[in-house]
């Protein structure tokens, strides 16, 4: 009877660790529990199937259900609460497929949408919520369907359809509606949700969809409005990561439509996350149903430490803010909580059987709400773009001077002399004496590259990758994956430049951590990828271990090197052989060119069902369309980053839980 704001963990995990070598794991899975309850948090999102449930149709292995049955269990003695999942989009674990081909004999040539269609898969799936609600808990006695432990149920986690047109996407909103219809009439004592991320599809009326993480977002085939709108569920969900967000357009020439495609850095990153979180608010808001972040979460290996911490402090903000007021957003859950013996093998997780300190100094509270609506609207103001090569080019070198200097307080962020600079042509020149907008308050630094102190700023050095260059048989959504680069970039000619990660920066790339970034890529390395991303699984690695690092040579373009005369694969370093290091090109029978064809292979196996290439096509014919709004610098980076200097995940995760 009284409102619930909370702070709570994603742990899909913990149900298999409680089933494994049965006392070990219970008493791990106690631990677990105990120390999430201590730090404050109060609800833990598990997921109630796995390999055991079911391992075919009306079987389930009883140790995984005991694992479950005891992680609900657990929950009650501590007073938490539990959000189950029951079914899920990706293969890990128990994914779509394999209903199809438990329900039909084959998933072959099939796709996502097939198992949204498919009727005799349809009663399949709720043969599993027979099973699920009607389980009696073998610790508390309790059915699931009376165990008040239970905060709600999560029909589908992140319910896509990839590519689906507007057909296809009425069967799976039809999908959704039928199963939540069905469990509420099993169930009406529980909450019902969908794990969904939150993407808008196209209203001209409101153009939210100008707000989705990029061009390729509304071809999820998820229409999160409509979703949410059904009588049949309770609350909005939304999950949010950096990894989500594609390359932005930009460039200044409203009368051009061929932008230079950027990745978004974390403080434009941070910027958008909280706008985009407050959107989703006031959209649940007129809908009169909370909203739940339900995950969100950035990798290690993606972004430095403190960016995470700089994340969790602000979404709690959000949350704290949202409790004072009464507002809509009432819960968020990171991904993901871990023990301290669990291998992190997506580079999400956040140890939490730690003790934390008490934070005595008063936290920023600077991430600069939003003051109106944040709705787009009929006529929104959006980023604007042009096709010019050569201005490009200009612009680019330009907006990284003006940032260099921004940073050094000698300009502000108008037009400048630039030492060092002679324009080379009639455009670049132009660009030179045209007030452009802010750099940092379009799209964050994101847009622009890094540049040394006192490094000259290069003349014809800055060129951008073409599609059209490369490859024809070269599928665009393998770019970065073959070529280990980011199109839209400067991928120039200084091979001294300062690398983004640790692993750039040693000039060599190991496959397996590989993050997929090319604008409009559908292999955007979500959980259902993790393993070909995070390093766990390594992708048909050479004899001897070697590493391959996909890099031209110096001075070369990058386009070049791969329509040369050697157009096979890029000229590639090979690590770990007898000899060292040896330099070679790729030919069809080389390591470099089988490892190629095999990782496309896996590519075509891990996401033909997911429909990746109709989500690809969908997201290339948008990119020619979708201008989002210009991204404002309102969160006060540089306040967040000193406040978590000395300070852990766990002291975070604490003082948000005491707030509330």
């Amino acid at each position: 009877g009284k409102p619930f704001y909370f702070i709570g963990f994603n742990a899909h995990w913990l149900p298999n660790l409680a089933s494994f070598e049965h006392e070990w794991g219970r008493t791990q899975a106690a631990l677990f529990i105990e120390s999430a309850q201590r730090l404050g948090m109060r609800v833990g999102r598990l997921w109630a199937f796995n390999k055991g449930l079911p391992v075919r149709p009306g079987e389930y292995d009883e140790d995984q259900f005991l694992g479950l049955d005891y992680c609900i269990y657990l929950a009650s003695k501590f007073g938490m609460r539990v959000i189950l999942a029951l079914t899920n989009l990706w293969p890990q674990y128990k994914g779509p497929e394999h209903y199809l081909y438990m329900a039909t004999g084959s998933a072959d040539g099939k796709t996502v949408y097939d198992y949204y269609a498919d009727r005799s898969t349809r009663e399949l799936v709720k043969r599993h919520f027979d099973a699920i609600i009607n389980r009696v808990n073998a610790y508390s006695g309790y059915s699931y369907r009376d165990d008040p432990t239970i905060l709600g149920w999560d029909v589908m986690n992140e319910p896509r359809c990839p590519g689906c047109d507007e057909s296809q996407i009425s069967v799976k909103l039809d999908w959704l509606r039928e199963m939540a219809a069905y469990l509420r009439s099993i169930d009406p004592n529980h909450l019902i949700t969908q794990g969904s991320e939150g993407y808008f599809m196209p209203d001209p009326a409101t153009n939210l969809h100008l707000l989705n993480p990029g061009a390729g977002a509304q071809c999820e085939g998820e229409d999160w409005i409509e979703t949410v709108s059904m009588k049949e569920h309770d609350f909005a969900c939304i999950h949010v990561y950096e990894r989500q967000v594609e390359e932005l357009p930009f460039n200044y020439d409203p009368r051009r439509n061929d932008p230079t495609w950027v990745k978004c850095d974390f403080v434009c990153y941070i910027n958008w996350f909280t706008r985009y979180i407050e959107a989703h608010e006031q959209v649940v808001a007129k809908l009169g149903k909370p909203l739940l972040l339900e995950e969100f979460g950035l990798t290690w290996w993606r972004m430095w430490e403190y960016d995470r911490l700089v994340l969790l402090q602000i979404s709690f903000e959000l949350l704290i803010d949202s409790a004072k007021r009464g507002g809509p957003l009432a819960g968020v859950l990171f991904w993901n909580a871990a023990a301290n013996f669990t291998g992190d093998w997506d580079g999400y997780n956040i140890y939490v059987m730690r003790n934390a300190k008490s934070i005595r100094k008063p936290a920023p509270f600077d991430y600069g709400p939003a003051a109106g609506s944040l709705i787009p609207g009929p006529n929104p103001a959006t980023v604007a773009v042009s096709a010019d090569t050569s201005v490009r080019k200009a612009y680019a070198r330009r907006s990284r001077a003006l940032l260099n200097r921004q940073q050094d307080g000698q300009t502000d962020g108008q037009t400048a002399e630039l030492s060092g600079f002679e324009p080379g042509t009639e455009a670049e020149l132009e660009v030179m004496h045209v007030d452009l907008p802010e750099v940092l308050g379009e799209v964050g630094t994101g847009l622009v590259g890094e540049f040394q102190d006192g490094e000259h700023i290069p003349d014809e050095d800055v060129d951008f990758l073409v599609k059209s260059k490369l490859p024809k048989e070269l599928h665009p959504a393998l770019l970065d994956l073959v070529i280990n680069g980011q199109p839209g970039r400067p991928m120039g000619h200084h091979c001294h430049q300062q690398a983004a990660d640790p692993v750039a920066a040693s000039g060599e790339r190991r496959l397996g951590h590989l993050s997929p970034t090319t604008a409009n890529n559908p292999l955007e390395g979500d959980k259902g990828h993790q393993e070909l991303y995070s390093g766990s699984a390594p992708v048909s690695e050479p004899q001897g271990g070697a590493a391959i690092g996909w890099r031209p040579e110096c001075g070369a373009n990058v386009a070049e090197a791969l329509t040369g005369a050697n157009a096979t694969v890029p000229r590639v370093t090979l690590e770990g052989d007898s000899s060292g290091l040896v330099n070679g090109i790729g030919t069809p029978d080389s390591v470099a060119y089988r490892r190629r064809r095999r990782l496309q292979e896996q590519m075509l196996e891990l996401d033909g069902f997911r429909r990746s290439w109709q989500r690809h096509d969908c997201a290339v014919r948008n990119s020619k369309q979708w201008r989002p709004p210009p991204i404002p610098t309102h969160v006060n980076y540089k306040a967040y980053r000193q406040y978590v200097e000395d300070l852990d995940a766990v002291d975070i995760i604490q003082w948000g839980a005491r707030q509330l």
